[in-house]
């Protein structure tokens, strides 16, 4: 049996592990403009390839400076590999069964960082609930975009809406990305991403991917589907009407919080 790691083994080994698993948005920050373009919106206008966009958003920048980094640092022959299985992700068809804007939401119940049950129907008798489906604490994009919701949360709050994040990672894992970002909203557990099927989120990673981060996938999330959630956030009434949705193959976009405020202004307003 080997000698178990001394405490400096096992940082240099989870900081080994965090930067393989940070390669997998690599993959998306350097897909090619055919491909980004390939990525079916069935959502509003405010959900388009905000890469392209004159004017970017403030997370839509920061997203963008932290791919032109990795591309800068990123493994050529890696890098290919990394891209064409976001092509495939994007050509699949998997975008034509989403959950969009209009559908009706799935009811579920999952359990939060402190395992606790929290019921999404419960929720929305309490008012509209902005729902974000995110891959993982080992995601650089991930945080950026959790960090930029949790600064608008105290407006999202006063529209009488509630924040939840919803991340394939046991409940352990997701209480550490909860409390490194200092997140006030929701955060929850999905095993196997059953609640992101329910929405027609969830996908394979390519297999190519999967033979070299899937042992990683497993120690975070659990489970050995090798599975996440494609890109998404939704703003959802009270009746459980899909009031604004943002889905995407391409995991460097993500929703402007500016523009998930606008919809729960929309849906304050009665439209």
């Amino acid at each position: 049996m080997p000698a178990p790691m001394t405490r400096f083994e096992a940082l240099r080994h989870r900081t080994v592990e965090l930067a393989g698993m940070a390669a997998l948005g690599v993959a998306v920050c350097t897909c090619p403009a055919q491909a980004q373009n390939s990525t079916k919106d069935k959502t509003q206008p405010a959900a388009k390839d905000t890469a392209h966009d004159t004017e970017q958003g403030p997370l839509a920048k920061e997203l963008a400076a932290l791919s032109a980094q990795f591309a800068e640092k990123a493994d050529p022959e890696m890098l290919k590999t990394f891209t064409e299985a976001i092509d495939r992700l994007a050509e699949s068809g998997i975008l034509e069964n989403v959950k969009a804007k209009g559908d009706k939401a799935p009811e579920f119940e999952l359990t939060d960082a402190n395992g606790n049950t929290v019921s999404f129907k419960e929720l929305l008798a309490e008012g509209p609930v902005v729902l974000t489906f995110y891959r993982g604490g080992w995601c650089p994009y991930c945080n950026i975009q959790l960090r930029a919701y949790q600064d608008n949360l105290d407006e999202i709050q006063a529209l009488g809406a509630s924040l939840v994040a919803i991340t394939p990672e046991m409940p352990d894992n997701s209480l550490e990305t909860s409390e490194k970002n200092k997140l006030g909203f929701t955060v929850l557990s999905d095993p196997g991403n059953k609640v992101a099927d329910m929405f027609g989120l969830r996908y394979e990673i390519d297999p190519v991917l999967a033979e070299r981060f899937g042992p990683m996938l497993e120690g975070y999330n659990g489970d050995d589907s090798h599975t996440l959630p494609l890109t998404a956030t939704y703003v959802v009434n009270t009746d459980g009407t899909i009031k604004f949705s943002y889905v995407t193959a391409d995991y460097k976009l993500r929703a402007e919080p500016s523009d998930v405020l606008k919809a729960l202004k929309h849906v304050k307003m009665g439209h």
